[in-house]
């Protein structure tokens, strides 16, 4: 019987799908809601399910650089943060730790390197999915908040950074991240998720933590530096009387406006979003010049290109900046060579013969790199003109 590689992927990939969609496609009908659950309930691929067969590709690694995080403590970064980085919560180490020793990719050090600089630059992130985009924005951010809450001494208040997120799933997918990586700052650095689920006021009980901000009443009675919310829920921040106090006590703090998954504004949206961040800047007192916009989206065909220079012209007229203070920074993946080997055909019955319970077989790794067919299909991930395709 064929082995289940992926089959403990699929129950992961299920619980993601009926947490996202709902969000998506709000139904205030309790039948329907009914009926979308079981859709999204029945496996991919069978009758009823909304959801078709999971589709899988081959990608290769990230590149990495050359310096560690314990290299770049008290250097580029803030000690503090590289310790609340490296030494997370036990719940949520396995996920969030960023170990000394770890290596970042070249793109999130050439992130940090540009977003870290005293005079305000922007950035586009392109890069694919597991490359660590967010990471690319979000420590630039704490690392300056973290120096802010040094020089001040007191816990941060008024927002610092303002992050949009088309989706609440995607929102709400950050706060595990922020909650890991802010915990340690015992409150100096708070944020708040803010949507349309956001609670009026929360019993003092279930304040768990200080770094989170969870009702409205408590963001409106000290806005926190760190904000994620939707376009919706900031048009009405702007003009909501109860939520002034938010405004008035982030005046001229306003530095960072992220705008993540930027691929999905497009036409009217665009245009509409861009009218929105200049009603933002006034609001919190601020100007362009004084700010770091950060855009990132899905990875392009070539950075260099016009792709590239397209992905930078839209956040310079969305944010109202000069292209020329736009970056464009594009992850790189690492493409291992091949070894020179003479052409053998190899059938698949052969390969899954070579020691199918491991993941890594040096016999079928030599069997494949002399496998005409096999290279091939290799070339076709990694864009190699001197591979021959198949006819």
């Amino acid at each position: 019987m064929p082995l289940s590689y992926f089959s403990r992927l699929f129950p992961r990939f299920q619980n993601r799908i009926r947490q996202a969609v709902p969000s998506t496609l709000p139904l205030n009908n309790a039948s329907l809601r009914r009926c979308l659950d079981s859709m999204l309930t029945c496996a991919p691929g069978e009758k009823g399910s909304l959801t078709g067969d999971p589709a899988f590709e081959a990608t290769f690694g990230w590149q990495q650089s050359d310096v560690s995080m314990d290299e770049l403590k008290g250097k580029l970064l803030d000690k503090r943060l590289v310790r609340c980085l490296s030494n997370p919560p036990e719940e949520l180490r396995q996920d969030y730790e960023f170990p000394l020793s770890r290596r970042p990719y070249t793109h999130q050090l050439a992130a940090w390197e540009t977003l870290c600089r005293d005079k305000p630059a922007s950035a586009v992130i392109s890069s694919g999915t597991g490359s660590g985009k967010t990471e690319c924005f979000m420590i630039p951010i704490l690392d300056k908040l973290a120096k802010e809450s040094v020089e001040k001494g007191v816990p941060l208040e008024g927002v610092r950074a303002l992050f949009l997120y088309p989706l609440n799933a995607l929102i709400s997918s950050q706060r595990d991240r922020l909650d890991a990586w802010t915990r340690g700052f015992k409150g100096d650095i708070r944020f708040c998720l803010y949507n349309g689920k956001t609670p009026q006021s929360v019993p003092a009980h279930e304040k768990k933590y200080p770094n989170e901000v969870i009702s409205r009443d408590d963001l409106r009675a000290s806005p926190p530096p760190i904000l994620f919310t939707n376009a919706s829920m900031l048009e009405y921040m702007l003009v909501r009387t109860e939520d002034a106090p938010i405004l008035q006590k982030s005046q001229g703090k306003l530095e960072w406006i992220v705008l993540d998954e930027a691929h999905c504004y497009i036409g009217s949206q665009a245009a509409e979003l861009s009218l929105l961040l200049r009603r933002v800047q006034m609001a919190f007192g601020v100007t362009p010049d004084t700010v770091r916009f950060v855009a990132t989206s899905a990875t392009i065909g070539d950075p260099d290109g016009p792709a590239g220079q397209e992905l930078k012209r839209f956040l310079a007229d969305v944010a109202g900046v000069p292209l020329s203070q736009v970056s464009l920074i594009a992850g790189k993946r690492v493409i291992p060579s091949l070894p020179t080997l003479e052409e053998k055909p190899v059938t698949l019955e052969e390969l899954e013969a070579m020691e199918p319970e491991k993941s890594q077989h040096s016999a079928r790794y030599e069997a494949l790199c002399r496998s005409k067919e096999a290279k091939a299909l290799r070339s076709l991930f990694t864009r190699d003109k001197t591979v021959a395709r198949l006819s």
